[in-house]
């Protein structure tokens, strides 16, 4: 579906087929919006997918749960920003956002899940996310083969809520990230590939390599010969860390 103009939807969407929409209007004139849900069908084995294309400063909007009761095949913000106003959107294959993504769900946590086992499987930041105090949890679940790559998160003075990252595989964390809380799961790597990292509360990782991390005004310096288990604690005035693994 192609227009010049806004596509709104302001009903319960089914997709019945691999989905393409498509805007070429600037700004909010070429926005792509979703009022209530996204949902695939029943059977794992038909679902469908959705890419959305806007113009660089349009949005894709959705302001209710996606794929909660039927997984979409795959979601691409292929072009333009991402609004996530809902808590929910789950997938059986990737997700891929190719644009600044804003949280804005009204309460609670909004949490991006991928449901699949085989194939290539993620979620993928290409931009920043944004949301004042808004948590983020990502959750591919137990496939190995998964990824999870996030560019900045949040900003200085302006940090996102707790940013829980669930991946049995490897999570890139590819810019700055402000938030109350970092958390990944025990399983996995976690590959730092950025300077700062700066939370109001604990950072919990597992990391493969790390390059001049800065972490609320302390740099360190760490290369991890094996798989590094990272466990930090921090009081402001205190730095307090723990290392477990070789550190050169």
């Amino acid at each position: 579906i192609a227009t010049s103009g806004n596509q709104t939807y302001n009903d319960a969407v089914t997709l019945g087929a691999d989905v393409v929409l498509t805007t070429s209007a600037a700004s909010t004139s070429g926005d792509i919006s979703f009022s209530s849900t996204v949902e695939g069908v029943s059977s794992p084995t038909s679902s469908y997918s959705l890419t959305t294309t806007t113009a660089a400063d349009a949005h894709t909007i959705f302001n209710g749960t996606v794929g909660n009761t039927n997984p979409l095949k795959s979601l691409s913000v292929s072009a333009g920003l991402t609004t996530l106003n809902t808590n929910t959107v789950k997938t059986i294959g990737s997700q891929n956002y190719s644009g600044a993504v804003t949280l804005g769900a009204a309460s609670g946590t909004t949490t991006l899940t991928t449901t699949g086992s085989s194939g290539t499987i993620g979620v993928t930041f290409s931009g920043s996310i944004t949301g004042s105090g808004k948590a983020l949890t990502i959750d591919t679940g137990t496939y190995a083969s998964a990824t999870i790559g996030l560019s900045t998160v949040g900003t200085s003075g302006t940090p996102i809520g707790a940013l829980t990252l669930n991946n049995v595989g490897t999570t890139t964390l590819g810019g700055a990230i402000y938030a109350a809380s970092l958390t990944t799961n025990a399983s996995g790597t976690t590959a730092i590939n950025t300077t700062t990292i700066t939370t109001s509360t604990n950072q919990h990782a597992t990391i493969t390599w790390c390059t001049n991390i800065k972490l609320i005004g302390v740099t360190a310096y760490v290369k991890a010969e094996s798989k590094l288990r990272f466990v930090k604690w921090a009081v402001w005035n205190e730095f307090l860390y723990c290392f477990h693994g070789i550190i050169n």
